[in-house]
């Protein structure tokens, strides 16, 4: 067999779910414990764990887009319906409808699989009738048969060697139409997808898929006009769907104390029904009809979850009307024609062995665990006993992490352990925060420094551009815009005081490279006279700081020297009221403010020369 069943690691939300209701232990945490991962070889395939997923973090394998996908390419599709039908399509009033909806979905032929049941149960009865001594786990569930081959194994020559439903329904009507085709199964059970992987059935659709295929072809009832199964119809198969249906056609179903056959049914019985029958058969003396689900009506891929007893009243109701409808005589001419067609079935042994652990070692783990095992154990790691998963943990088919009170005990630890780190980081940022505060106040009072110079600088006669290491513009004054003309002044109105501009762009080639030269050199100052616009200046480039920042300060030649040595006197009067402020928070703003006062200097420097 293979498994069907996948896990949506992004939806997971280690609820353990899936792993308390898995009785096989398929299922366990991840090492990581961010989610639940699937141990392939031991699933059986019974869907509980996506029953019980409340995050719908458990899929099973999709087959809409491989049938739609045939229907697409006009295969000559067959559909093959479970008896189940009826206790899962309550909502469709009429099951002739129901049969045209699903030829509305590409299917040629619509093959009623309760005449499958039918002979099955023919099958049944004449095996029993024919081995007389020897009792037999006879059972229509997928589940049950996976079980016996991977974890009761000693039951495997118990098992009736004869074919679940969906097997013997997909080889009969290959033989009735006797022409290519491909068979799609549909039905409750997840477990009978694993048939399609043996080529036993082309193709298995579940309930829950067939209601999305008439989603998404937007079919309904209310547009549907009678139609008919095609070649053969059941007649007792019908009852197949319920847990007692294999007796109604087989005709075992008799007073409880005269009865051949012991039913049982159930997720959380169905492993004490196969374990007495092994122990204690030679007492009971009976033969054992075992279902996983409460019938199949009452399967994984159900979309109706619960409702047990409107499902098997439905069904009861639908087998009625269908016996009511059936021509029993063309019923019974087709059973004799199909009587003997037969499908050889055989079991493997697949068994699932684990090393046997010693009793020391589950000690030891349970003394790790923190855990001291009582008479009954809370199961809430999916284990009937704390030795159990002790020994379980040993084998590596469970983790620790699993155990509520030991995950409990260690999330106590970690928030003691987090608080306290919690308490330190709250320090820390009290902390952080009073220098933040204080950092913000002297950002402030930068910012209002460099305002005030920016300000300073806008009235000095003479321009300055200071360039960054990108020959990029990082401030100019108004007297260097307007030196360079009314094509700078438009400029200047988007971008004040050209910040960011190329120099290239704005300045002769012989001032770029005086400027170049003093980025490049530690002592890289020059000084030349030059004309611009009919006007002869003085300009003077000096290194701020090297490869990052330089100034040019352009001077009007024409300006009286007496004017001169007072401006350079008022000039230094307001630039040292400004250093005063800069120097006292220099150290704390770093090289921010170290620029700015060399700037300052250098402007009065230059002004003395």
């Amino acid at each position: 067999m293979k498994t069907q069943i996948q896990i949506d690691y992004s939806k997971c939300n280690m609820c353990y779910s899936c792993i308390k209701v898995c009785p096989v232990h398929a299922l366990r945490s991840s090492a990581q414990e961010t989610h639940v991962e699937l141990i392939e070889d031991r699933c059986i395939n019974c869907g509980s764990c996506y029953s019980h997923c409340p995050q719908n973090a458990i899929l099973y394998r999709d087959s809409i887009e491989t049938v739609i996908s045939w229907i697409n390419d006009k295969q000559k599709l067959v559909a093959i319906l479970d008896p189940a039908i009826s206790g899962e399509f309550i909502d469709v009033n009429d099951y002739k409808k129901f049969i045209s909806m699903i030829r509305q979905s590409g299917f040629h032929y619509v093959i009623d699989g309760a005449f499958a049941a039918d002979l099955l149960a023919n099958n049944y009865k004449k095996f029993l009738d024919e081995n007389k001594g020897k009792y037999y786990l006879f059972t229509l569930c997928p589940i049950i048969q996976n079980y016996v081959q991977k974890y009761a194994t000693k039951a495997l020559n118990n098992l009736l060697p004869l074919p679940i439903l969906p097997e013997m329904a997909s080889f009969l009507t290959k033989k009735i139409i006797n022409e290519p085709i491909k068979t799609v199964y549909i039905g409750p059970c997840i477990a009978y997808k694993d048939l399609s992987e043996f080529d036993k059935s082309d193709e298995v659709l579940t309930f829950e898929e067939l209601r999305k295929l008439f989603e998404r072809f937007e079919i309904t009832e209310i547009e549907q006009e009678f139609s008919s199964f095609d070649f053969v119809e059941g007649k007792w198969g019908n009852y197949f769907a319920i847990e007692d249906g294999i007796l109604i056609a087989t005709n075992q179903e008799q007073n409880i104390l005269n009865a051949n056959v012991i039913s049982s049914s159930g997720e959380n019985l169905f492993k004490d029904a196969i374990t007495d029958f092994l122990n204690y058969i030679e007492i009971i003396k009976k033969h054992f009809n075992i279902y996983y689900c409460n019938g199949c009506i009452m399967g994984p891929a159900i979309t109706l979850s619960g409702n047990y007893i409107m499902k098997k009243y439905q069904v009861l109701q639908y087998s009625q009307k269908r016996l009511n409808d059936l021509n029993d005589k063309s019923w019974q001419e087709n059973i004799n024609h199909y009587l003997n067609e037969s499908l050889p079935v055989t079991f493997k042994n697949m068994e699932i062995k684990l090393p046997q652990i010693p009793r020391k070692q589950i000690d030891d783990i349970l003394n790790y665990l923190q855990i001291t095992p009582t008479s009954k154990s809370c199961k809430n790691c999916g284990f009937d006993s704390c030795e159990e998963f002790a020994s379980s943990i040993a084998q590596g088919i469970a983790n620790s992490e699993m155990c509520i009170y030991y995950n409990i005990a260690n999330k106590i630890k970690l928030i003691k352990k987090l608080n306290v780190q919690l308490e330190k980081l709250n320090a820390k940022i009290v902390d952080e925060e009073e220098k933040n505060k204080k950092i913000k106040e002297e950002l402030q009072l930068h910012a209002l420094i460099i305002e005030n110079i920016k300000e300073l600088l806008h009235k000095i006669p003479a321009g300055i551009l200071v360039v960054n290491g990108e020959n990029k513009v990082e401030y100019s004054n108004e007297f260097f815009v307007k030196i360079l003309g009314e094509e700078a002044i438009e400029i200047n109105e988007i971008i004040p005081g050209l910040r960011g501009s190329q120099i290239e762009k704005l300045l002769d080639i012989s001032l770029v490279n005086m400027i170049e030269y003093a980025l490049t050199h530690q002592k890289g100052e020059t000084q030349k006279d030059i004309l611009i616009n009919d006007k002869w200046f003085n300009v003077s480039v000096y290194p701020i700081k090297y490869r990052s920042l330089a100034i040019m300060l352009i001077k009007d030649i024409s300006t009286p020297e007496v004017n001169k040595a007072e401006i350079v006197d008022e000039i230094k009067k307001a630039i040292q009221k400004e250093l005063d402020m800069v120097q006292q928070i220099a150290f704390s703003l770093g090289e921010g403010a170290s620029d700015v006062e060399r700037i300052l200097n250098k402007v009065i420097q230059i002004y003395e020369k």
